[in-house]
């Protein structure tokens, strides 16, 4: 008998949103941590820091091809299972970054990746069922506010708990056995009749193991809202999640505390930007204007965290770049208002894939780059400047982007609803 069966739907589905916070809470400090361990890692891998940037950048790899996997085993086998094989699957990455070698390495960090792709369909899919759809941006900004507030402490929290002596290995271990009592949370918590209700024999002829992809990545702005939400995303992912603790270090000559207090900050604002922005667009019934305000902000802080650095502290800029960029979120909204709802688990996995498949992209991108401009001579300023060149330049084409999209807001044309599917 598990606990499931004696609280009401409405709690049970309240708690198991709760649940599926925490793991995306624990996804984002898997994440981010690395970041602030670089050289460490680098050492212990035996490869250079360039080396163990691409490595690190290696989980967005298995974490936007495992995501169609996610959302294809939630729409069809439920959320218990699949949350379930997402955390044994991130335990057993984090315990990978126990070993001494590149390979493990590699292995570990694409484990890792592919475990915490589960975490945000899974956390979409139960909101779906909960709540209702006029309040669905606002409750994915809180459950995004939660992963933030991971990333904030797998940088900040974690970049001191390794200064006050932490060991590595320690950190990976603890991780590892706190994720699997995750697993036992969702095993306790969730029902196995919480799974989707069988198709009837005419559904299963039209809507096979596959077919839910067929239906989201046929649509051209599924597509259009991942390749935005990546672009927008890259600046966070790439830059503050991977290399502004380094870039800090070497270009703007902080120390080490102070780099990682100032890359912190972006989880930091997101905690407040996610919801925010999630609650305005709920609020104004619209998503694109929401989204489009958003990135323009975003370009604006950037130009002045790249371009004019001196104009404000390093820790007010990269807040206000968490802040903006929480407007990202709402290509989530969109991929899934643009979509049937029998797909609505598939739908939040194809957008992570798309999202996260353009931002893995366009990071390899940005290692190409990072090796031209160390080769080229000038001072550690311009060297800055030159890497900040390459986020603005993300945004712009993202700003430009976002005037294809078609609005899916509950509010449009003046009244509540969805798009037909």
């Amino acid at each position: 008998m598990t606990l499931a069966r004696h609280l009401s739907p409405a709690r049970l589905l309240l708690l198991a949103w709760l649940l599926g916070a925490v793991f995306y809470f624990l996804d984002y400090v898997v994440r981010t941590s690395p970041a602030v361990m670089l050289h460490p890692l680098a050492t212990q891998f035996g490869i250079t820091p360039l080396q163990a940037g691409s490595l690190l950048g290696s989980y967005f790899i298995t974490y936007s091809l495992c995501s169609l996997v996610a959302g294809l085993s939630i729409d069809h086998l439920g959320p218990r299972p699949s949350l379930v094989a997402g955390c044994v699957i991130l335990a057993l990455g984090c315990l990978c970054f126990l070993a001494s070698s590149q390979t493990g390495g590699y292995v570990g960090r694409l484990l890792q990746g592919a475990g915490c792709a589960f975490a945000w369909p899974g956390c979409v899919f139960i909101a779906t069922q909960g709540f209702s759809p006029h309040r669905l941006a606002t409750i994915l900004g809180i459950t995004q506010a939660s992963g933030n507030l991971g990333g904030y402490l797998g940088q900040y929290g974690i970049g001191h708990a390794l200064a006050a002596g932490l060991g590595i290995t320690q950190y990976w271990g603890t991780l590892a056995v706190l994720i699997l009592l995750l697993a036992g949370g969702f095993l306790l918590l969730l029902r196995p009749q919480q799974q989707p209700t069988p198709h009837t024999a005419a559904a299963t002829d039209t809507l096979t193991l596959l077919q839910p992809f067929r239906i989201i990545l046929s649509n051209r702005q599924s597509w259009l809202a991942g390749v935005i939400g990546g672009l927008m995303t890259v600046p966070t992912s790439v830059f503050a999640m991977t290399w502004a603790v380094d870039l800090f270090q070497s270009d703007r000559q902080f120390s080490y505390a102070d780099a990682v207090l100032v890359s912190s900050m972006v989880s930091l604002g997101w905690i407040a930007g996610s919801p925010l922005f999630g609650l305005w667009s709920d609020r104004l019934g619209q998503r694109k204007p929401v989204l489009c305000t958003g990135a323009v902000l975003m370009l604006l802080v950037m130009m002045q965290l790249f371009l004019f650095p001196d104009l404000l502290p390093g820790e007010i800029s990269m807040l206000l770049l968490g802040v903006v960029s929480g407007a990202e979120l709402l290509v989530v909204s969109i991929s899934k208002e643009v979509n049937p709802d029998r797909v609505k688990g598939s739908a939040a996995g194809c957008a992570n894939f798309l999202v996260f498949g353009c931002a893995t992209l366009v990071g390899m991108l940005y290692n190409l780059f990072l090796a031209y401009s160390n080769s080229r001579p000038g001072t550690l300023l311009q060297h800055f400047q030159q890497s900040g060149l390459f986020f603005i330049g993300c945004t712009v084409l993202a700003i430009l982007l976002i005037l294809g999209l078609q609005e899916t807001g509950p509010g449009r044309m003046g009244k509540p609803g969805r798009p037909a599917a």
